[in-house]
């Protein structure tokens, strides 16, 4: 995985209406961070996130096969969008942690 990807997809979700003026919501939020990562790795963007799937299901204790998305956004489901995000950047940072692809952005 890409250090530098990684980075921009944490830097989307800590400031999404800076790349997507629209992201009002975590469903646009998500729909925009899958075709960022379908122009990263066309056509269908596997690869890009390859992992955070499990860890988040497994965070969560839902069925390893949910999508990540989903669960993120049914566990934050009644959270303002902007606390959603700063938990969803504090999960992301945990799962890249754990892969020892630790974040080079500071703060929140």
């Amino acid at each position: 995985m890409d250090r530098d990807f990684l980075d921009l997809i944490e830097h989307i979700i800590l400031r999404p209406r800076m790349y997507c003026p629209h992201a009002t919501s975590l469903a646009v939020l998500f729909t925009f961070i899958a075709g960022v990562c379908c122009g990263h790795r066309p056509p269908h963007g596997s690869g890009c996130l390859v992992g955070l799937s499990e860890y988040v299901n497994a965070r969560f204790g839902k069925p390893p096969t949910n999508d990540c998305f989903e669960t993120l956004a049914s566990e934050l489901q009644g959270e303002p969008f902007y606390d959603s995000c700063k938990a969803i950047v504090a999960i992301f940072r945990e799962w890249r942690k754990s892969i020892g692809m630790d974040s080079q952005i500071a703060g929140f």
